[in-house]
């Protein structure tokens, strides 16, 4: 499994059982003490104000809370491409991020294939 978080504008974006929605400058807050660093992937420009982006995260913050996180329906890799596409569809009105890897969220997707654990996040609807 892998742990994400989302750099926009200088700030780190992390998502967390127990913490909900964080933000930072420091890369290292939120990473599970087993992780090694892979790779940063550019996934495009943001080019909208700070404004707009807190109002992004207090949308989504209604969908990613402390108790909402669990490892196959809703982690820090449902989050950072929630909100990667919410940030790409309000800033360019792109309707769907393709540049947002598929392998890194691709175990916790499989596994709700196969059993249903609940609330299992759906990225296009809670980003828009």
């Amino acid at each position: 499994t892998y742990h994400t978080s989302l750099k926009v504008n200088g700030f780190f974006y992390i998502f967390g059982a127990g913490a909900g929605i964080c933000k930072t400058r420091n890369s290292n807050i939120g990473v599970p003490d087993n992780a090694t660093f892979k790779e940063s992937i550019t996934l495009g420009p943001c080019n909208l104000r700070q404004d707009a982006i807190n109002e992004v995260m207090n949308r989504l913050g209604e969908h990613f809370h402390g108790s909402s996180y669990h490892l196959a329906n809703r982690n820090c890799n449902h989050f950072t491409e929630t909100f990667a596409t919410a940030l790409t569809m309000r800033d360019s009105g792109a309707l769907k991020l393709t540049t947002y890897p598929g392998w890194v969220n691709r175990l916790a997707k499989t596994s709700t294939t196969f059993v249903n654990h609940g609330d299992v996040c759906d990225v296009q609807k809670e980003a828009s």
